[in-house]
């Protein structure tokens, strides 16, 4: 992606709680059947295509730690609901919690 003034947008870094990896963990053996592990596995690759490259126009904003120097977020894209951390100043986002829709 570029800006308007021709450099290239920065790539955001992303990572993952151990509690957003269980709960994903989760709801991936709870969707089970093709299709709904097909929808789940669809949503990701949104959320992550998202993420790195738009997370401050992706969601909702939630609030903000200062001593983290993170605004926490959340989006869905169903099946999957998530909440997100993106750095104030870096170029990172941190995934904290994912739910199931429905």
């Amino acid at each position: 992606m570029a800006t308007s003034n021709g450099k290239p947008q920065p790539r955001y870094t992303l990572g993952m709680t151990g509690i957003a990896r269980s709960q994903l963990k989760s709801i991936v053996a709870a969707a089970g059947q093709p299709d709904p592990a097909k929808a789940v596995a669809a949503a990701l690759r949104v959320i992550r295509d998202r993420l790195e490259s738009d997370p401050g126009e992706f969601g909702e904003p939630l609030y903000h730690v200062a001593g983290l120097k993170m605004s926490i977020r959340c989006a869905a894209v169903a099946p999957l609901y998530l909440e997100y951390g993106l750095h104030d100043e870096k170029p990172v986002v941190v995934i904290r919690r994912y739910m199931a829709m429905g």
